[in-house]
């Protein structure tokens, strides 16, 4: 292992971590916004809204975890 792995796995770890961090504060605003509109009776709305905002985090989720596993199937650790 040399530094160049170490730098790459370094800058990986950080573009995933903030894609999350994004990802999670986007998601809890929509969320919140959604629990608004429930209330105020719009409930098709919200209800369409909720289940895209959740599968579009299933789906960010799911393409982090495949580039950290492709990183670590390709290091060989």
């Amino acid at each position: 292992m040399n530094y160049q792995d170490f730098e790459s796995a370094w800058y990986l770890g950080i573009l995933i971590t903030a894609v999350f961090t994004v990802l999670m504060v986007g998601a809890w605003m929509v969320f919140r916004r959604l629990g608004a509109l429930w209330r105020e009776g719009d409930h098709l709305a919200a209800s369409v809204a909720g289940s895209v905002t959740a599968l579009t985090i299933v789906f960010v989720v799911g393409m982090l975890i495949a580039l950290l596993v492709g990183a670590i199937v390709r290091g060989g650790g």
